[in-house]
């Protein structure tokens, strides 16, 4: 039995620990028939249901990046981490998207072989944190474009 979540609008930090990727693709969230009668005014309302989290953190998710969908909707979301996601080989490109993504941090992804090219795209971005990835040997070259980062920290051995 497959059950879809429901995530309040309210909601501004989630967490999603051992899960297959299936869970972040678009069509496993559910919506409530009927919004609260105080958050109908809302501007968070249940058609951006999860649309306004602040912060998401991915730890030991299982599968590719491929199916990542749900990123692509959180247009609000400020801080991201993915954790100890060895099946990931490379950024989810759903992330290019995430326009005010402030803080990513990447850590322990054994098998992620390179930072894309497209990490320059996200000019929010303020503090990137690399750690725990021995396979990233190199920054890309769009990075010179984020002109709002101040902090940048990377250590690819543990």
């Amino acid at each position: 039995m497959n059950v879809k979540p429901y995530f309040p609008p309210s909601l501004v930090s989630l967490s999603f620990e051992e899960s297959n990727e299936q869970l972040l693709s678009l069509g496993s969230f559910s919506l409530p028939l009927s919004p609260p009668a105080d958050e109908s005014s809302s501007s968070c309302n249940l058609q951006s249901a999860a649309r306004c989290l602040r912060e998401l953190r991915l730890r030991k998710m299982m599968g590719s990046s491929s199916n990542w969908e749900f990123l692509q909707s959180q247009t609000e979301l400020e801080t991201l981490h993915i954790d100890c996601c060895d099946d990931l080989k490379e950024l989810p490109d759903n992330i290019r998207n995430l326009t005010s993504l402030r803080a990513l941090r990447v850590t322990g992804c054994q098998n992620l072989t390179m930072l894309p090219e497209w990490l320059g795209e996200l000019r929010s971005l303020q503090f990137l944190f690399v750690f725990m990835t021995p396979m990233i040997d190199s920054l890309p070259q769009s990075t010179k474009h984020l002109t709002s980062h101040t902090s940048l920290q990377i250590c690819v051995t543990p």
